[in-house]
């Protein structure tokens, strides 16, 4: 139930509004299943992020981290006590390496 709760948290505190203005400013655009575009809604980011958590953590085999990239956000999952887990979110607008 913890890791539940932090990642509630951590959705709680993210903001959602801002990144939803600047998808908007830049036209940001995901494309659905159904075939329409569009700038996503707050409550589709929150649902990808969720499923990105989820994701993240069955990647960890054995990992201490796992992060999951998609549609500008990255979802990172932290092993720290047991089966908990700790989680962060960014939204990324460039990234080189």
């Amino acid at each position: 139930m913890e890791t539940a709760q932090n990642l509630q948290r951590v959705m709680n505190n993210f903001d959602w509004e801002k990144v939803h203005r600047v998808m908007g400013l830049l036209s940001w655009k995901w494309y659905g299943q159904s075939g329409q575009n569009g700038v996503p809604s707050i409550t589709a980011m929150q649902v990808l992020c969720t499923s990105l958590a989820e994701q993240a953590v069955k990647d960890l085999h054995g990992k201490t981290s796992s992060w999951v990239y998609s549609g500008g956000f990255k979802v990172t999952a932290k092993k720290y006590v047991g089966e908990q887990f700790e989680f962060e979110i960014e939204f990324i607008l460039e990234h080189s390496f």
